[in-house]
């Protein structure tokens, strides 16, 4: 990665995050849930289904994350073993005399 494409990411994110956090108090719940969550203060059901929809969405979420993560990890133990196989055959590589030299 060149440092250009990681100041570029950077400047994305930031962007994002900015734009999320400035149209956070904008975003409402439809009219029926909000109107269920203001009528009547003692009723759970409203934020349990508020949390049952975050539970919802953690699923896909930490199957991405874990995924992303075994292919980061066979890339890193992949790039290792080429390293140390590139390592491992310089010296034949040197010790092999040219045709002609011999």
């Amino acid at each position: 990665m060149t440092i250009g494409f990681v100041q570029k990411s950077m400047l994305v994110l930031v962007v994002v995050l900015c734009t999320v956090c400035v149209t956070a108090d904008v975003a409402q719940a439809c009219p029926m849930c909000q109107a269920a969550v203001e009528s009547e203060a003692d009723n759970n059901v409203p934020k349990a289904y508020m949390y049952s929809i975050l539970f919802m969405l953690m699923g896909p979420a930490a199957l991405f994350i874990g995924f992303s993560y075994g292919i980061y990890k066979l890339s890193k133990r992949e790039n290792a073993q080429l390293e140390a196989a590139a390592h491992l055959m310089q010296p034949v590589a040197d010790a092999v005399p040219a045709e002609g030299s011999a």
